[in-house]
């Protein structure tokens, strides 16, 4: 990182709340193993791995936190079992079971510990059982699987059988409606937080009661949209941000919306796709942008 940069980076953080500071970058642009087109969904596992999924080249990778790679989830581009065609996310449940939401296949796939194809479900639709752009996964611990599929306007939730139990929500402006969600997690107290790419964030009981919104998206505000996002261990929503520049950065919220902390990515031209926070803290966030695609790691000063 150069002295401008690095200036840049250290004058956004002193502005915004608590500071964080980049302790990790790796990643490779290529078409070989372990390679990224775009990188774009992350996980962590039980073991602080890294798990990304290429939605360009169709892959999806496990890595350790220092970049190595482990190995491949799954069997690459394809849609035949195990084959992903722009998938968007993961998820790991708690016998370790990778979910992969296989966007353009419109499914979800599972896999086990290892990357091996356990079983898929899900069809292109509205109806029951069926997604348009399943985009964003989450657990809660009783097992339910939270879907955020962007283009049907809905919350989708299975049992721990993969069973559908229940759907919420519609496309609108009124509160609890849905504006593209793309990200969803859910907090200690088993709560559903999902971000909408053009906002607000929102916070629904695991049945679909509205219980909060905020970070609206206004002509005052220097937030062009929303990405991903996710919940750490104590409540705190950290959310892909990006500016009406096209900077991008990281949002950390407190579990009752309040605004702590805001940071760009080293690089200006790297844009943040998802982000995810590991057993130690570290916030990690898959990049794209012009010059390559990869992983970047930030820690609490």
């Amino acid at each position: 990182m150069n002295r401008v940069m690095m200036l840049f980076f250290l004058a956004a953080m002193l502005a915004c709340g608590q500071q964080y500071q980049p302790v990790m970058s790796w990643g490779e642009r290529g078409d070989g193993p372990g390679q990224f087109r775009g990188a774009h969904g992350i996980t962590i596992d039980k073991n602080n791995d890294v798990i990304v999924v290429d939605s360009h080249s169709s892959h999806v990778y496990r890595f350790t936190p220092e970049g190595k790679l482990l190995g491949e989830i799954g069997l690459g581009p394809g849609s035949n079992d195990g084959q992903f065609d722009m998938p968007r996310g993961a998820a790991i449940n708690a016998a370790g079971e990778i979910y992969v939401a296989d966007g353009s296949n419109c499914r979800i796939q599972v896999f086990d510990h290892n990357g091996k194809f356990l079983r898929a479900f899900g069809s292109k639709g509205s109806g029951q059982g069926q997604f348009l752009r399943a985009h964003a996964l989450a657990f809660d611990q009783q097992g339910r699987l939270f879907i955020a599929d962007v283009d049907n306007s809905r919350i989708a939730v299975y049992d721990s059988k993969d069973r559908p139990l229940r759907y919420w929500g519609k496309p609108g402006t009124q509160p609890g409606d849905f504006h593209a969600p793309h990200g969803i997690d859910v907090d200690p107290q088993g709560n559903v937080v999902v971000s909408n790419y053009y906002g607000p964030i929102q916070k629904f009981t695991p049945e679909g009661k509205l219980l909060a919104e905020f970070g609206a998206i206004t002509v005052e505000s220097d937030i062009r949209n929303y990405h991903s996002m996710c919940v750490d261990s104590h409540g705190n929503i950290f959310v892909s941000t990006r500016g009406k520049q096209w900077r991008s950065s990281i949002t950390k919220y407190s579990n009752s919306g309040q605004l702590l902390a805001r940071w760009p990515m080293a690089n200006p031209a790297h844009f943040i796709e998802d982000v995810a926070v590991d057993s130690q803290g570290r916030v990690w966030a898959t990049y794209q942008g012009r010059q390559g695609s990869g992983v970047e790691a930030f820690a609490p000063k």
